[in-house]
């Protein structure tokens, strides 16, 4: 790929001697990363009453799933949150069958505003949007987790498009507050969470609270949420939220509602937790024996750790915001070499499940299973030769998991196809897999056991016999349990081993012995080891001996953290197990025969899962007792009654005008919850009468009633029906102050000395409608300058379906340039078709075919520009450019990673083809973290223009420079050569210390670097309620450049170097002869490259990313007086 995209960039500079891209208007430059199609889908979708479930081939049973659970889901969030969602907004869950078709999805991919100084606001979209993992429980939380997404959106932004401009612009959330309450509502408090959360708070994480970022934040903001639902109550959450939202303040929410500012509330949520995690912590710890000796890293994720057969090696996987690498570890040596690596560091969902490791029983051979362009490969990497042999494996959509038998012939895999998690049975050698079972269950970790005679695995069904289809009426199981399938003899009935409601079982491997395994439990609230051991007795006698099985379970662990993963390997006699403590993950191989068989300490359950167990058993008793009411109350004949009939005298009456202020609700809330309150009407009115007299008069008898488990409610499925591409409003982005063109159009060149046309202040409504799946998009708008000069539209049409994505461009600009003797009025209209090819997810190429209309008219100020006629041409070009992007967002104007960009256009004239202008260039930028959030940002960039007629570069001061006052901002001392066929003009920036035009020519070059500092954010432990503070910044930098004629700024051809004049003074073009016999050359004795440095503030103000910069110039060694900036824009 490398050589091919090469060969791309060649062409684009020699064939097409060359489309926001260039130096248009100054360093403003799009960049951007990609999503790459590999597959098509056809979209079908169930229409429900509040929501539509979107699905394709292959996905039908996980949106039939989806669509049981949602309605539950959507239901107990309203209630939880005490707000009723928009009902005239339908809700669209978008199901993908796995994480891969979910990568290469649009969604998002124009969300990121990165040129954008006053933010997006989205005015629609109640999408949820899924991908099945395999586990139907990570399905319910996925759902969970986006329904509270947009339930928090409605309620602190509003319902509408007027609400939401004015909230979005004037309330700014912290990422941990919307995070944490998402993953709050999501999941109330988890094993999972429990452990982690304990991490943050023992490791002393929790106390530098706003110097978290990334997960570290979300677990922070959920601890918060969920301290106040335990200790003030669930209730009181709602309140919180509404206050912050009419205070368009965070610290406001708390301190109305909870009488405690935001710091003492984080102080008694760390002593909260310090508390109860050091009384669960008192009889636990964590091994220190066997751990790698290697270093973990903080960025990374360690999984797979599997030791090979000779216990010679382990091998891991690293995971690092995406980018996965397998290393071999020599357990002898203590050394590591990487051996295979996948994907690219990007902000998105990781997939953990991909790649997956596992060890030939021959030991010289590691397999990997992984998936690239949409196809799962099975690779080997064979360690005597160091070589790599690929593999395809067909039919299957996803590998979970895989384990070879003792033979090395065959794997036992875990796998999704068709919207189900099922165990195969692969042949290798012939490529063929046989599926053990196929239903709707969940099932994990399938392991070989007894000479590969059993399949081991962990799984939700609810009985031990194999059967084909869903037999479920409602939702699964969460928790797994532990079971055997005898492959040798093909049984249709599993060896249950476990059978424990309140506790999850997983990794489940032989131990070694005759009917003995391993696996990992969270029996007791924390994931430990457990070994169980299966027995046969004798049941009864007829004819023959029958025996049923026994099982006896005990823990063999008794960690402080959860173990994430657990691997046995019995030809070496060894397992591994990985475990995350004190901010990193700690790996660990250790013999088999050093893992006990019983555990003599007693097992203690953590307070959380004391609480759980608890709630458990009163949940089971208020069933029980209702169960026995009902059974003592009612009728020997099987009645169903439903409705009940209030009798009006029943109905309290309230004063209009009385307000509580305890139960509030918004307008819409009480028509909603008016009409939820109009009950059926019964078969008969009675009186009152007592309570513990149920009287079947009360209700209306329904003959025949379907039968329906108590607490589901009836579901039936709609007819499938066939999406069609329909779009709607999104975004919306509003400036109302702004500084900047709309449209990235070369200015025409005003000749004979310029200057450049500044925008001036404007405000710029920009609108954008995409279909349900981003795919295609429409875009308009409109920026108005103030001063009447300046007025431009522009309207795109965006297809990016398939790999090769295709816009369609019309942009509008008209702008008055004053020049010494005349004012002209410039009209542009461009149309543009741009074609962009990703090679990956980080670079791409684009190609652009335009057609330009220029026509400019002079302004009649007497009777000779009356007279002047129209200069009307039109122009044909292309361009081709090549991008590069893998920077990470760290934070507002913060960036770690690499752009670059480089390009080549080309233009014609077409009522005169021998007119042509080419253009090449490069911008190439590079932000590496200094510290924590401290970033050193760093840029090249250069380009040329040649052929008959040539671009200009002004090279000076900043984008969007705000001049508030009649300071001058072109330097108009500084000659423009008159014989180089200038035709468009642009500016070079930044070059802080200048004015524009401090040096020019058609060619520039120019160093920028800068060091970002965001003060507070650095500085600060605790949680910063001003956005303005949150996201203020301290800056040092430099600049050092020029601009010029020639072969280089040095030689002789460069008309900054060289003056010309005849004996009368008069400056003379190179190449012109005086009129008279004196000719007088001066050659400038200034230096064509000058440079500046300084300090600047930056920060975010009423939505606005606002610039402050306070530089000297730097020519020929003097240092010149300073001049302040004031501006706005992102970058440099």
């Amino acid at each position: 790929m490398f050589k091919k995209t090469n060969i791309l960039i060649l062409i684009s500079f020699f064939l097409f001697p060359s489309a926001k891209a260039q130096f248009y208007n100054g360093s403003s430059m799009k960049f951007g990363k990609n999503r790459v199609q590999y597959e098509e889908f056809l979209w079908k979708y169930y229409k429900f009453e509040r929501y539509k479930v979107y699905f394709y081939k292959g996905g039908v049973d996980v949106a039939v799933y989806t669509a049981k659970a949602a309605e539950n889901i959507i239901d107990d969030l309203e209630e939880k949150f005490d707000y009723y969602l928009d009902e005239e907004a339908q809700i669209n869950f978008i199901v993908y069958n796995k994480i891969n078709h979910f990568r290469q999805s649009n969604i998002g991919i124009g969300a990121s505003g990165e040129n954008n100084i006053g933010g997006i606001t989205r005015i629609e979209g109640n999408n949820v949007f899924l991908y099945f993992e395999g586990d139907h429980k990570k399905l319910e939380k996925q759902i969970r987790t986006g329904m509270a997404e947009i339930v928090v959106r409605q309620m602190m932004y509003g319902t509408n498009w007027k609400e939401r401009i004015k909230n979005s612009t004037l309330l700014t959330l912290p990422g941990w507050y919307i995070d944490g309450i998402v993953a709050h509502a999501s999941e109330l408090w988890s094993i999972e969470t429990d452990s982690r959360v304990k991490d943050l708070i023992m490791s002393g994480r929790f106390e530098k609270f706003n110097r978290l970022a990334g997960e570290d934040s979300k677990l922070a903001g959920h601890a918060l949420w969920h301290y106040i639902a335990e200790v003030y109550g669930q209730a009181v959450i709602p309140n919180v939220l509404y206050m912050a939202r009419i205070s368009r303040n965070v610290e406001s929410g708390f301190l109305f509602v909870l009488g405690v500012s935001l710091n003492t509330l984080n102080n008694e949520a760390l002593k909260y937790y310090m508390e109860k995690y050091e009384v669960d912590d008192e009889m636990r710890n964590l091994p220190q024996e066997d751990l790698l000796s290697l270093k973990t890293k903080k960025s990374k994720v360690y999984r797979e750790l599997k030791v090979s057969p000779d216990g010679k090696y382990a091998a891991f996987i690293t995971n690092e915001l995406g980018k996965n690498k397998v290393w071999l570890y020599d357990l002898e040596r203590g050394k590591k070499k990487k051996v295979f690596k996948l994907g690219y560091k990007l902000e998105r969902i990781n997939d953990y499940s991909n790649p997956l490791l596992g060890w030939h029983p021959s030991g010289n051979i590691l397999a990997i299973i992984h998936e690239k362009k949409g196809q799962i490969l099975l690779t080997y990497y064979v360690l005597d030769e160091k070589k790599k042999v690929h593999k395809p494996i067909f039919k299957l959509e996803k590998i979970l998991d895989f384990n070879y038998s003792d033979d090395g012939k065959n794997m036992v895999l875990s796998a999704i196809s068709q919207g189900q998690s099922d165990i195969y049975f692969y042949k290798v050698a012939p490529n063929v897999q046989l599926r053990i079972t196929n239903d709707i269950y969940d099932d994990f970790n399938a392991r070989f056991a007894d000479n590969s005679n059993k399949i081991v695995f962990s799984s939700n069904r609810p009985n031990d016999t194999l059967k084909t289809g869903d037999e479920t009426k409602g939702l699964l199981d969460p928790n797994k349990d532990f079971f055997i399938y005898d492959h040798a003899n093909d049984l249709k009935v599993l060896t249950r081993l476990t059978n424990t409601p309140n506790a999850n079982e997983t990794h489940p491997a032989p131990s070694g012995k005759k009917n003995q395994y391993t696996y990992l439990s969270d029996k007791n609230g924390i994931v430990n080891r457990y070994l169980i051991s299966l027995d046969s007795v004798i049941s009864h006698i007829d004819t023959a001996l029958h025996y049923r099985y026994i099982t006896k379970s005990q823990p063999i662990s008794n960690y402080s953290r959860n173990i994430l993963e657990y691997q046995v390997n019995l030809k070496s006699k060894k397992y591994s197990e990985i475990f995350y403590h004190d901010n990193r993950h700690r790996l660990r191989v250790a013999d088999l025969q050093d893992q006990p068989e019983h555990f003599s300490m007693e097992m203690e359950n953590t307070g959380f899962k004391e609480k759980k167990i608890k709630e458990s058993e009163k949940q089971q008793e208020d069933q029980q007792a209702t169960e026995e009411m009902i059974v003592e109350k009612a009728s020997p004949q099987e009645i169903t009654y439903t409705s009940v009939s209030v009798p009006e005298e029943e109905i309290e009456t309230v004063n209009p005008a009385f307000i509580d202020i305890n139960n509030y609700a918004f307008e819409k809330e009480k028509d909603r919850a008016n009409t939820e309150r109009v009950f059926e009407p019964a078969s008969e009115q009675t009186e009152k009468k007592d309570d513990d007299e149920l009287s079947p008069n009360r209700f209306m008898l329904i003959e025949n009633p379907p039968e329906i488990e108590e607490g589901e409610k009836e579901f039936t499925l709609p007819l499938q029906r066939n999406y069609n591409l329909s779009f709607a409003a999104t975004d919306i982005t509003t400036q109302v102050f702004d500084f900047d063109y709309a449209n990235q159009i070369y200015q025409p060149f005003i000749a004979p000395n310029g200057p450049y046309v500044n925008p001036g202040v404007g405000s710029v409504v920009k609108i954008s409608l995409l279909d349900l799946f981003e795919n295609h998009e429409i875009e308009g708008g409109i920026r108005y300058s103030w001063n009447n000069k300046n007025i431009e539209y522009f309207l795109s049409l965006e297809n990016r379906q398939r790999r090769l994505d295709k816009k369609y461009v019309f942009q509008r600009q008209t702008f008055v340039s004053v020049s010494e003797f005349t004012i002209k009025k410039l009209h542009i209209n461009q149309s543009k078709v741009i074609l962009k090819y990703p090679f990956s997810e980080i670079s791409s190429l684009h190609a652009t075919f335009n057609l330009r209309n220029d026509r400019s008219i002079t302004m009649s100020s007497d009777q000779a520009s009356l007279n002047t006629p129209d200069v009307i041409a039109n122009w044909g070009g292309m361009k081709l450019e090549y991008i590069f992007d893998n920077v990470l967002n760290k934070g507002l104007n913060l960036y770690n990673g690499t752009r670059l960009k480089i390009f080549g256009e080309h233009y014609r004239q077409i009522e005169d083809y021998e007119t042509e202008i080419s253009v090449i260039g490069i911008d190439a930028r590079h932000y590496q973290k200094i510290h924590r959030d401290i970033i050193w940002a760093n840029r090249l960039a250069a380009s040329t223009s040649f052929g008959n007629k040539k671009l200009v570069y002004y090279m000076g001061a900043v984008d969007n420079w705000m001049v508030l006052s009649n300071r001058q901002k072109f330097d108009f001392g500084t000659s423009i050569s008159q014989d180089q066929n200038y035709y468009f003009q642009t500016i070079a920036t930044p070059m802080r210390g200048f004015i524009q035009n401090t040096r020019n020519g058609n060619s520039f070059a120019l160093i920028n670097t800068e060091v970002r500092v965001p003060v507070f954010k650095y500085f600060m432990n605790k949680p910063i309620k001003s956005d303005f503070l949150q996201n203020f910044q301290f800056t040092l930098f430099g600049d050092a450049g020029t601009a010029w004629t020639g072969k280089t700024p040095w030689a002789d051809d460069n008309s900054f170097n060289i003056k010309i004049y005849d004996g009368k003074g008069n400056l003379l073009n190179p190449g012109e002869e005086p009129a008279g016999p004196l000719k007088i050359t001066v050659k400038n004795q200034k230096g064509p490259v000058v440079g500046g440095f300084g300090w600047g503030l930056r920060t975010r103000l009423w939505g606005y990313f606002v610039r402050f910069d306070y530089a000297w110039g730097v020519e020929d060694g003097i240092i010149q007086k300073p001049i302040t900036y004031l501006s706005m824009g992102l970058d440099f």
